[in-house]
């Protein structure tokens, strides 16, 4: 991911004026087949799509091979007041506030297989069964972000450098989670006509906290008349109550009336090497 910074020192009275933008994104993948003696659960799947039962035979919801793939691109926007409070000669520290602007778009997609037979009068069919999951989630906010900057003298160019903030983003989350099953034989004719289920969770209030540290080393020097900091360090931040795949759990009547986990339970977070150069023009 990468940040841009544009500041204006002394942008109202005593206060200087910034902007930063964020931009982060994050994938990952993985698949897995069943060994001897094992199976694959779908817990993502409500129980319903794959428990059926027709007069050939059954679809017991116990896959083979299952892959998936889940994808995030996060976005934020900051304008922030702030103002320099020098206490000595080596210690600077600078409390900001203003807005921050949040956006978080996911995508979780899943497939799995399973090897079954249909039950005839002449003898066994094996069929293929498929299950899929399509799931998109979007979170738009914004709201309060305060913190303060910290900055201590080590020598003439080099400084330590260390950020503390806390943002409380209030917005809209949609989330959609489409499901599918179908089963197949070998000649490609569907023998467990196709289901659908579609989830839309909605909440337009919902209130996503976070915070973001910083902590590392900066080297200032002047070359030409031009300003200039390096900046190496480490860097995270966390958001809590974001959107998340629902877990589902049978209760009885073969999973009519299955209960699920909840949708906005995830902790996200991203933390890691923090490297930057800054100049004053």
């Amino acid at each position: 991911g990468f940040r841009i910074t544009l500041k204006k020192p002394g942008a109202w009275k005593c206060f200087d004026l910034s902007f930063a933008y964020t931009w982060i994104n994050s994938e990952d993948a993985e698949r897995t087949t069943a060994g001897n003696g094992e199976r694959i659960v779908p817990v993502g799947l409500h129980p319903n799509i794959i428990r059926q039962t027709t007069d050939q035979g059954a679809q017991d919801g116990i896959f083979n091979f299952a892959r998936g793939k889940w994808e995030l691109n996060y976005q934020t926007f900051d304008i922030l007041l702030s103002t320099a409070i020098r206490c000595g000669s080596c210690h600077t520290i600078t409390p900001f506030f203003g807005v921050e602007v949040v956006k978080l778009d996911q995508e979780f997609d899943v497939k799995y297989r399973s090897n079954s037979e249909l039950v005839t009068q002449e003898e066994p069919i094996p069929f293929q069964g498929f299950a899929y999951i399509d799931w998109e989630s979007d979170y738009r906010g914004a709201g309060l972000k305060l913190g303060t900057d910290y900055n201590y003298v080590l020598c003439d160019a080099i400084s330590l450098f260390a950020r503390a903030s806390g943002t409380i983003a209030i917005g809209d989350a949609t989330t959609h989670n489409r499901q599918r099953f179908v089963g197949i034989d070998e000649e490609g004719t569907i023998v467990f006509a196709e289901r659908f289920h579609n989830f839309k969770d909605d909440d337009c209030c919902h209130v996503v906290p976070g915070y973001h540290l910083q902590l590392g080393l900066q080297y200032e020097d002047n070359t030409c008349g031009c300003e200039y900091k390096l900046r190496l360090g480490y860097e995270m931040v966390q958001w809590y109550n974001l959107q998340n795949p629902r877990r589902w759990f049978e209760s009885d009547d073969g999973g009519n009336i299955a209960q699920s986990t909840q949708s906005n339970t995830t902790t996200l977070g991203f933390h890691g090497l923090l490297a930057g150069f800054e100049v004053k023009f």
